[in-house]
């Protein structure tokens, strides 16, 4: 394996980034991968919009901040703080108020790429404010100083070190949020989790935590920015559509596998999802 190095300057933006590029007879599936990493400075001015994203980033405000729009929802994200472009949605990121802009980011993939979001929480947020800044500022640095010093022709031993330090990203942010997380929503997240393969109502969700309904979808609603239907109905899609790309169950069966009894509703509801049909999502993926 071994990453292009790529300068980027135009007018208002400056991006230093190193991109994954697989060798020919490179046979590996590799579980969490780093796809792309870099640093960058933007100029008041400079826009970005990405529609129904394919991958997941994770970008850090190092100066200024970034006013981000993402499946609907309005944040400004400040010096410090980091914010994921997720998969599946659209999102638009702009330069905020206070002049110049400098962060770093990632590109994340590989098989199980969805499986550690999920299981680390991290799959529906859009921003954390880390407990530790500099920690995760560090080791943003530690992965672009791992491969501007990387051999030209790449190394397995490059990609174990990536990985490495792909995963204690995730790990130290997920350390953040599960901080600010209550202990009720946590069990809901692990019920849903649980049960990705059936329905699953809101009044059986309430049941097995002991409380109401309407203070149960308030308190979900403002922890995880999202309603709870909504949140179980996209971590079934995302199961099945990492089924897709790593399972030769046809579509019918993976339908069925994730808890849906008609396969016209399930291809219609992931086409909404993620903005193509299942078997065009798991064309792209070979």
């Amino acid at each position: 394996m071994k990453y292009d190095h790529h300068l980027i300057r135009e007018a208002k933006k400056c991006e230093r980034l190193w991109v994954y590029r697989p060798f020919s007879q490179e046979r590996y599936n590799f579980p969490l991968l780093l796809k792309m990493a870099g640093y960058a400075r933007w100029e008041p001015g400079v826009t970005f919009l990405r529609t129904k994203s394919m991958e997941v980033f994770v970008e850090y405000v190092a100066h200024g901040s970034v006013n981000l729009v993402q499946d609907g929802k309005e944040y400004v994200v400040q010096a410090g703080e980091v914010y994921f472009l997720r998969k599946g949605v659209s999102h638009a990121y702009s330069v905020g108020q206070g002049g110049r802009l400098l962060k770093r980011f990632v590109q994340i993939g590989g098989t199980n790429v969805n499986h550690h979001l999920q299981s680390l929480g991290l799959w529906e947020q859009d921003y954390i404010r880390p407990q530790e800044p500099r920690k995760i500022e560090r080791v943003f640095k530690m992965m672009t100083t791992a491969l501007s010093n990387s051999p030209l022709n790449g190394d397995r031993e490059l990609h174990v070190t990536l990985s490495g330090l792909t995963y204690q990203l995730l790990l130290e942010l997920s350390l953040s949020l599960k901080s600010s997380i209550p202990v009720l929503i946590e069990n809901a997240l692990t019920f849903m989790h649980e049960n990705l393969h059936r329905s699953l109502s809101r009044q059986e969700i309430c049941e097995h935590l002991g409380i109401s309904m309407p203070y149960f979808n308030r308190l979900f609603s403002y922890h995880m920015k999202c309603t709870p239907v909504a949140y179980f109905l996209r971590q079934k899609f995302n199961w099945a559509a990492q089924l897709l790309r790593s399972e030769t169950l046809s579509i019918k069966e993976i339908s069925y596998t994730t808890g849906f009894d008609d396969p016209l509703y399930f291809s219609a509801q992931f086409k909404k999802q993620f903005g193509v049909s299942p078997t065009q999502y798991r064309k792209r993926q070979i």
